[in-house]
C-alpha cells in the first residue's frame, strides 16, 4: 500500500471501526463476511491507469484469495482507499464498481479476514529502464499474464454486453477512427475509409464526447479495431475480442512532458497490452506536420495491418510492430 495512513482513517475514524475485522458473530447480531480486501489507488486519474494499474490489479489479487479460500471471487469485498476516503468521482468508476462493486460504502458487520495490497507491481505488461534508451525495456511478454488478461477481457465484453442488443449495423468488418484530446485535425480529416475499403474494412468516425465508459465499451465490442492517436482511448481494447487490430499514431509532441518527442523513442503502453490480449498491433512514431504525414501514405500501414491481422488470426497468435519509417509497400 502507498497510503497506509488512508486505511486508518477508513477503519478507524473516530476510535472505533464501523466494520470490526475478525470479530466472533457468537451473541452478535452483525452479519459476518468471510474475507475484504483493501487495496490502495495509485494514479487514478486516468482510464488506462485505473485499468491497469487498479482493475487489473485487483482482480487478478481477488482471484488468487479466493482459489485459496476455496470461495467465489464475489464474495470477496473490495474496497479501494481513495475512493473510500476521498469521495472523488472519475468517469471510470462505473466500470470499477461493475467488476469490484459498490468501493465507496464499508457494510455494517465482520470480516473473518482481510487482505491488504496486491499480489504484483503495477504495470504487469511494462517496465522502462534508464532514459528510455533501450527499446526493449518496453516490452515484457508474460504467458501466464496473457492468459489472465484473455480471461478479464472476455469477461469484460461479458459485463459490457449486459442490457445490450448488438445493431444490424454493426456487423461486418469494422474498425473505429477515435477521436482524442491528441488528435490532430489532419488525422481525422484524412480519407481512412478510401483505402480501408479496398481492403474490404469500414473505418467509422467514433467521438465519444458525451458517453459513459460503459456505453462507450457497448460501442467498442462489435468492432474489430482501433485506430487513433495514442491515448487513453486505447484501454478500450480490453472490449476487443482476441485477434482486433490497433493503428496508434504517436504524433510528436515536444511540449509534452510524456516523452513524445522524436529524440526519443515511442512509448509502448497500448502496444504491448495488446499484444498480451491477442491483438495485432502496429505503433507508428509520426514526426511532422499534415503535408509530411500525406507523403509518407499513412495507408500503407492500413494494408500492413490487415495483412498481419489475417496471418494472426490463422495462428491464433498475437503480433506488434513499432515503426519509425511507413512501410514500403
Amino acid at each position: 500500500l502507498h497510503r497506509p495512513d488512508l486505511l486508518m482513517q477508513v477503519l478507524n475514524p473516530r476510535g472505533v471501526p464501523k466494520t470490526a475485522l475478525g470479530c466472533s458473530s457468537t451473541g452478535s447480531s452483525r452479519t459476518v463476511y468471510d474475507a475484504v480486501l483493501f487495496t490502495d489507488t495509485w494514479y487514478d486519474n486516468t482510464y488506462n491507469h485505473a485499468v491497469q494499474d487498479i482493475l487489473i490489479m485487483t482482480w487478478i489479487t481477488r482471484a488468487h484469495i479466493a482459489m485459496d479460500l476455496g470461495c467465489s471471487s464475489n464474495d470477496i469485498h473490495v474496497f479501494t482507499l481513495f475512493s473510500l476516503t476521498e469521495r472523488r468521482y472519475h468517469p471510470w468508476d462505473e466500470l470499477l464498481s461493475a467488476f469490484l462493486g459498490d468501493r465507496r460504502t464499508l457494510p455494517d458487520g465482520c470480516y473473518r479476514r482481510a487482505y491488504f495490497g496486491w499480489m504484483f507491481p503495477q504495470h504487469l505488461t511494462q517496465y522502462w529502464t534508464g532514459e528510455y534508451r533501450d527499446a526493449r525495456s518496453w516490452l515484457r511478454k508474460d504467458p501466464v499474464f496473457a492468459s489472465w488478461a484473455t480471461i478479464l477481457s472476455s469477461q469484460m465484453r461479458l459485463k459490457a454486453r449486459q442490457g445490450f442488443s448488438e445493431s444490424p449495423a454493426f456487423r461486418g468488418t469494422r474498425w473505429l477512427l477515435m477521436k482524442q484530446f491528441r488528435s490532430l485535425q489532419f488525422i481525422w480529416d484524412f480519407p481512412w475509409q478510401e483505402h480501408a475499403s479496398r481492403l474490404n474494412v469500414t473505418i467509422v468516425h467514433f467521438d465519444h464526447q458525451g458517453m459513459t465508459i460503459l456505453e462507450q465499451a457497448r460501442f467498442v465490442m462489435f468492432a474489430q479495431g482501433l485506430v487513433s492517436v495514442g491515448g487513453s482511448g486505447f484501454t478500450h481494447q480490453w472490449f476487443l475480442s482476441p485477434g482486433s487490430s490497433l493503428f496508434e499514431m504517436q504524433p510528436e509532441t515536444p511540449n509534452d512532458n510524456s516523452r513524445r518527442s522524436c529524440v526519443h523513442l515511442p512509448e509502448q503502453w497500448h502496444t504491448v497490452t495488446g499484444l498480451h490480449l491477442g491483438h495485432v498491433a502496429i505503433l507508428w512514431r509520426f514526426c511532422g506536420d499534415g503535408q509530411h504525414f500525406l507523403k509518407q501514405r499513412p495507408e500503407l500501414f492500413l494494408k500492413l495491418l490487415h495483412r498481419k491481422t489475417l496471418e494472426a488470426q490463422r495462428n491464433s497468435s498475437g503480433w506488434a510492430c513499432t515503426s519509425l519509417t511507413p512501410p514500403d509497400r
